[in-house]
């Protein structure tokens, strides 16, 4: 399942790649922005080891995209952003005090789409799916060192890959009566586990803006 996943990202990239170099017009490039609802779902509560409850947190992914006309109206969509992924886990301390453990993975990802406009001429929605490769380059837990936990896990071995399945809806918000800002929501899942010991997977959902430049 992996190669067939990697083979599809790859396909994508190459078909995105000789589709804009088969056309005459400049790429149309975008900036985005999402405010993300994310949270680790699988074997969450053996990798907490405690009592308390597990729930999604709040985070952040910025980056760009270029994308191409496919053929009407289809198209192709190359991103780069950075992105935090986690969880957070709430739990009574030895003094009777709420506390929290806050598990921050910080990719940088690069998501290959494929486009869909429903009625390009009037009222138009964006239809987008496709799979998204992150590589992770930081991770770490915050919490109250006063409060720590003798069983908190170390956030070392998570993995180096995340690969995950990636869709979206848009729709133009017409500020202004500018059609190049979009407002969208966003979901991705990972398609493998995160970690090396346990089975993890991230879920990411949320907000997103894509103003064209």
């Amino acid at each position: 399942m992996f190669k067939i996943v990697i083979f599809l990202i790859l396909f994508q990239t190459v078909f995105f790649l000789e589709t804009n170099y088969a056309q005459t017009k400049p790429f149309e490039a975008s900036i985005i922005f999402n405010t993300n609802g994310i949270h680790i779902l699988g074997q969450d509560a053996a990798y907490w080891s405690g009592s308390g409850s597990i729930a999604g947190n709040g985070g952040l992914s910025l980056g760009a995209s270029i994308k191409r006309n496919i053929s009407k109206p289809f198209y192709s969509s190359l991103e780069l952003r950075y992105i935090r992924k986690g969880s957070i886990y709430e739990f009574i301390d030895d003094n009777g005090l709420q506390s929290f453990e806050v598990l921050k993975l910080r990719y940088l990802e690069m998501p290959v789409m494929i486009g869909y406009i429903v009625r390009p001429h009037k009222n138009y929605r964006i239809l987008e799916t496709g799979f998204a490769v992150s590589r992770l380059f930081a991770s770490s837990i915050s919490l109250d060192k006063l409060n720590k936990r003798t069983d908190t896990p170390d956030a070392a071995n998570f993995r180096d890959m995340d690969i995950s399945w990636v869709g979206a809806v848009k729709l133009p918000l017409n500020w202004k009566k500018a059609d190049n800002l979009l407002f969208g929501l966003r979901v991705e899942h990972s398609l493998f586990s995160i970690h090396i010991h346990y089975i993890l997977y991230n879920l990411v959902y949320g907000l997103q803006l894509e103003y064209s430049i």
